[in-house]
């Protein structure tokens, strides 16, 4: 029963997840025919989706994008940080002439999941709804019907080459109004993108974001449905919409220009007909072409306009006067707070100083305060948070700064106040704000332990920079070989073929005692011999001697080549062996017609040397024709094996040649050597999700590093260590991301055993201890059999033989502990700071830690349920929750 609610649990938790993160579609439920209209995709999540598949649309077709956006925001409240951010995807779409555009589900991947989004049904109707018609009861309600048609009438025309209807500027323009132009270095400005129109207007696309060279930007917010409004502008009453709004802030003096805006707008424009026709009576016809019957709205087109905003000119002045030296940075109105967590500690402990900035301003762009803490006390770069709002009238909220702090000597310390100073928006001067000071009594603590020593490693590391080499190569994967079948069934296939050719060599052994087989083997040189003797007898005309030496030549052939019994031996019963050795026919019946021949030449009173002669080059003939065929036989048996092992060079080949398939890493190398850090890290992402290897982590982990990501620095130069676990440079990398993390612990040693076997198992790869186990497998095979046979150094080789197999067995445990190593997925990175480490499965218990960001734990269990047990490197153990954190 308790699996039974596990599994019901698990399930839930899969679809909460799977509901909790969904590709959510946007779009107007009905529009006119012909129209652009805009179709949005949005996902929200902490990692950044990729694969995005566009959606197949019929009954229109996609004339733009798709168009990405992203926003990210991070707040605090009563202490809890949340973090979002959501990517969005944007088509242009025009829809056909009648019927229902029809919009498939669009995909994207996030993170190892695929999202899909729903299907549309968008009708297309001359009277369309939703957002279009909501636009025209604005139109209407700003503007009475005939005084609307004759303002915008007056202002399209129609070209009388092209037929093409154009849409006058005046009557269709976006202005950028910023709120202020004259502003000092550091002043946030307000931008708002408006449109002023005198014709229907259905949608709108912005092609081209404004250069802001000199500025520091955010978007406040886009409108995707903008409300209408009446504004009369330089004399003439228009109908009006904001379609964006931006913040800036300078970040240089001068007079500086932000660049206009291109904007693809859609207008809507009534089209008239010119009704002729004739009453027959000249005064009705005069009546109707002077009536208002004359000029007839039949329906609409769709008329495209790109327009261009203007550009705005800010003149941004220094601040002035010159600011001291606690200038934090911030131009708006702000005050400051601090909190500490512990007012008495043992050295070498840790404890954290908070101070946070409230108020509005240039919040996003203080990054330092400027502390003054005592030379005893070693101090963390600040973990910031934000808890901003931005709105048109700017940016407000807080932002912290907390500091791990950790001393190092025993006594009594003071904490001044900080004083820090920012410039005044609207007293124009500097003002000067302040926060508690607080006293620190610190006990004595151990300064010889290894938790001390680290701490004096973190110091020294702090000040260093990582090293990262780009050697990135299609050869640098590590793969798994110790979990394939093959690499075990090779040294079964060798014990047995070390015990067949024991086998083997015996039976040799006694073949080589067997006189039968010798004469057998010997055969072909016996003939070769005595036909040798018969020529001689022959060219001295002793035919009789002749004949005889012919025949035993021939008997002693077939004798010890066939191993036919002297017994047994008759010519029929040659005949028949040598048929069953799939001997031709016609060689066994010449072989027969030599014997006759003999027997009537040895017996017949008629004796001539021509016919000697003939039988001697019939007998070569003979003799030779059986050896080729004994050849040809062997050669067949042996046909079937050779094929085996072409085809097994062959797929070696072929297997060779697609791992050396190179994967091209020069664009991610190349935007990594401009300082493009973020398009560097998506390129090494997709490279890591195909072949993950030392190098491309290790890329990762500098990419990251040089966003000031530590925690997914260290995520990437973990996961870079599990392939190769004793290199130095990944090592350092390591230690230098853990000095600029917000909190640190003393590294726990593994037991000296275990971990000088995982040490040798991490010099060497995984390739290298495969060979070496397979190659002292070999030698003790061989010195095995070479022992067996060998009548001296018995010993010696009993002895070689034993070593290399435990050798062997080494290496193959050197390798399954490597491979182990990179396998292993329940160590991960804590991916949010100030997670709270729990004795019990309670959020109310009383913590035993708080871990920080960029920490590394262990996952003991827990993985389907909400609460994890987890071991931190000190080797606490504890309970957090099942989230913010990745595996390594």
């Amino acid at each position: 029963m308790k699996k039974i609610f596990v599994l019901i649990g698990f399930v839930f938790l899969l679809c909460f997840e799977a509901l909790a993160q969904t590709l959510e579609v946007s779009a107007p439920s009905s529009v006119y025919p012909n129209m652009n209209f805009t179709i949005r995709y949005s996902v929200s999540g902490q990692t950044r989706p990729s694969n995005f598949q566009k959606p197949d649309v019929a009954g229109g077709r996609i004339v733009q994008g798709p168009m990405q956006g992203s926003s990210s925001q991070t707040t605090i409240i009563n202490g809890q940080v949340s973090s979002s951010s959501s990517y969005t995807y944007s088509f242009v779409v025009q829809a056909g002439d009648k019927g229902t555009v029809k919009i498939d589900p669009a995909r994207v991947k996030l993170g190892d999941k695929t999202l899909s989004s729903r299907s549309l049904n968008i009708s297309i109707s001359e009277n369309a709804s939703s957002n279009n018609s909501r636009y025209h009861q604005q139109r209407q309600q700003g503007y009475p019907s005939q005084q609307r048609q004759n303002q915008g009438q007056s202002y399209v025309r129609q070209d009388p080459q092209t037929n093409e209807i154009k849409i006058d500027n005046s009557a269709l323009f976006v202005r950028a109004i910023p709120n202020k132009t004259n502003v000092v270095r550091g002043e946030e400005i307000v931008i708002t993108y408006k449109l002023y129109s005198l014709v229907n207007v259905s949608e709108y696309a912005i092609q081209k974001i404004p250069s802001s060279t000199g500025f520091w930007s955010e978007e406040l917010d886009r409108q995707d449905n903008p409300n209408l409004i009446v504004e009369e502008y330089n004399g003439q009453r228009y109908n009006t919409a904001i379609l964006k709004k931006v913040i800036v802030y300078p970040q240089r003096t001068g007079n500086l220009t932000i660049q206009g805006m291109n904007i693809d707008i859609v207008a809507h424009i009534p089209v008239h007909s010119q009704r002729r026709f004739s009453t027959g009576d000249p005064f009705f016809d005069q009546f109707f072409a002077n009536s208002g019957f004359a000029n007839m709205v039949t329906g609409y087109q769709r008329v495209n306009k790109s327009v261009k905003t203007n550009a705005v000119n800010i003149t941004v002045n220094e601040l002035s006067p010159k600011p001291a030296e606690n200038f934090c940075g911030g131009v708006g109105s702000f005050n400051i707070s601090s909190e500490i967590s512990a007012d008495t500690v043992k050295a070498y402990d840790a404890f954290y100083l908070t101070y946070t900035l409230t108020g509005k301003g240039n919040l996003t762009l203080i990054n330092a305060l400027p502390l003054n803490l005592p030379d005893e006390f070693q101090v963390s770069d600040p973990e910031i948070t934000d808890n901003i709002q931005r709105s048109s009238a700017g940016m407000s909220g807080s932002r912290s700064f907390r500091y791990l702090i950790i001393p190092s000597v025993e006594g009594d310390f003071k904490i001044p106040e900080l004083d820090i100073s920012y410039y005044n928006t609207e007293k124009r001067e500097y003002n000067d704000i302040s926060c508690r000071g607080y006293s620190v009594h610190v006990l004595k603590g151990d300064a010889s332990s290894s938790y001390a020593k680290q701490l004096d490693e973190r110091a020294k590391y702090k000040n260093m920079d990582i090293v990262f080499r780009q050697s990135l190569k299609a050869k640098s994967q590590e793969k798994h070989i110790f979990d394939k079948a093959f690499l075990y069934v090779i040294p079964l296939i060798l014990a047995l073929l070390t015990a067949g050719a024991i086998v083997l060599y015996t039976r040799h052994l006694g073949f080589m005692a067997d006189v039968v087989n010798m004469k057998r083997k010997r055969a072909t040189r016996v003939a070769i011999r005595r036909l040798k003797k018969a020529k001689k007898l022959l060219k001295q005309e002793k035919y009789e001697a002749f004949e005889d030496e012919i025949a035993l030549s021939l008997w002693t052939y077939l004798l010890d080549r066939y191993k036919i019994n002297k017994a047994d031996f008759s010519i029929q019963a040659c005949a028949d062996k040598l048929l069953k050795e799939n001997i031709a026919e016609d060689i066994v019946a010449k072989l027969v017609s030599i014997f006759e021949r003999c027997d009537y030449i040895r017996f017949s009173p008629d004796k001539s040397a021509t016919a000697d002669q003939t039988i001697y080059q019939d007998t070569i003939e003979v003799i030779s024709s059986l050896e080729e065929a004994v050849k040809e036989n062997t050669k067949k048996s042996n046909a079937m094996h050779n094929n085996a092992q072409f085809l097994c060079l062959v797929s070696l080949f072929l297997l060779s040649a697609l791992s050396l398939k190179a994967q091209d890493i020069t664009e991610a190398n190349t935007q990594y050597n401009l300082h493009h850090y973020d398009s560097a890290a998506v390129l090494y992402q997709k490279i890591a999700d195909k072949k993950p290897s030392k190098d491309v982590y290790n890329a990762l982990g500098a990419c990251h590093f040089r966003l000031s990501n530590y925690a997914e620095a260290r995520l990437n130069y973990e996961k870079a260590l599990k392939y190769a676990p004793e290199d130095k440079d990944i090592k350092l990398n390591i230690n230098i991301v853990r000095s600029r993390l917000m909190g640190d612990c003393y590294v726990m040693p593994d037991f000296l055993p275990m971990h000088l076997w995982k040490k040798v198992a991490g010099y060497v790869p995984l390739q290298v201890w495969a060979g070496l186990m397979i190659g002292l497998f070999v030698l003790a095979c061989l010195s095995f059999f070479a022992y067996w046979f060998a009548e001296k150094g018995k010993v010696l080789l009993f002895y070689v033989a034993l070593f290399s197999l435990v050798l062997s067995l080494c290496a193959m445990g050197f390798g399954l502990c490597r491979q182990n190593i990179q396998n292993n997925d329940s160590y991960a990175i804590m991916m949010q700071g100030d997670v709270s480490l729990k004795p019990t499965r309670s959020a109310t218990g009383k913590d035993l830690q708080r871990l920080y960001k960029g920490q590394k734990i262990k996952i003991l269990e827990g993985n389907n349920s909400k609460w994890l047990k987890v071991q931190t490197e000190d080797h606490r153990e504890g309970f957090i929750e099942n989230k913010h954190y990745k595996r390594i």
